[in-house]
């Protein structure tokens, strides 16, 4: 049972409960004012939205991909996927492809069906910054792109769709390369010598 709040002569809660009950109306307070940012935010959404698309795109273009500062893998990346681009040059062909549909993170569920290696977490990766860019995604699996969580798991996705939205699903394979090019190797934080990857 929790120790009962000490009160002053003036009835108040003193010391670690006042600080507690502070805590919580701040709490309490910030959460509300999320809430309603987001209500009033709707209204003067398309401003909003160029100016962080503006600062997002940016952040893009200056992000780069870490295999290109690599030569030798971003050559043999290309030769073995021709038209291979970076995570950055994607994302930003994703959201300027859906812009002309009136796509906007406000309307869309994102979602994405790739393998759940963590290699796939990486700051440049295509899926990682659709997550960034839409505030957050939907796990649908899966080795090799495969979705596996079956009816049951696209029924909760489905569920999750804003009224008059849009569905942004990011699906497929992926491979490895160590840091001398070699494919499905991977050199990961903390390990002397590439493991295996897809």
């Amino acid at each position: 049972m929790a120790p009962a709040a000490t009160q002053g002569a003036s009835g108040r809660p003193q010391g670690g409960a006042r600080r507690a009950s502070r805590a919580a109306l701040v709490f309490a307070a910030a959460a509300g004012s999320l809430a309603w940012l987001r209500q009033a935010g709707s209204g003067r959404a398309a401003t909003d939205e160029v100016a962080t698309d503006a600062a997002f795109v940016g952040a893009l273009m200056e992000a780069g991909q870490p295999f290109l500062r690599l030569p030798d893998v971003s050559r043999k990346v290309r030769a073995s996927f021709p038209g291979a681009m970076p995570g950055s040059a994607v994302a930003l062909k994703v959201m300027k492809a859906l812009r002309p549909f009136g796509v906007a993170r406000r309307n869309v569920v994102y979602g994405h069906s790739i393998c759940s290696d963590e290699i796939n977490g990486d700051r440049g990766h295509v899926s990682t910054l659709l997550t960034r860019w839409y505030g957050t995604s939907f796990f649908l699996g899966g080795i090799g792109g495969a979705p596996y969580v079956g009816k049951t798991g696209f029924g909760a996705f489905a569920a999750h769709v804003p009224d008059a939205g849009h569905v942004v699903l990011l699906f497929g394979p992926h491979i490895g390369f160590s840091p001398s090019g070699e494919p499905g190797k991977f050199l990961r934080t903390g390990q002397d010598a590439p493991s295996t990857s897809c």
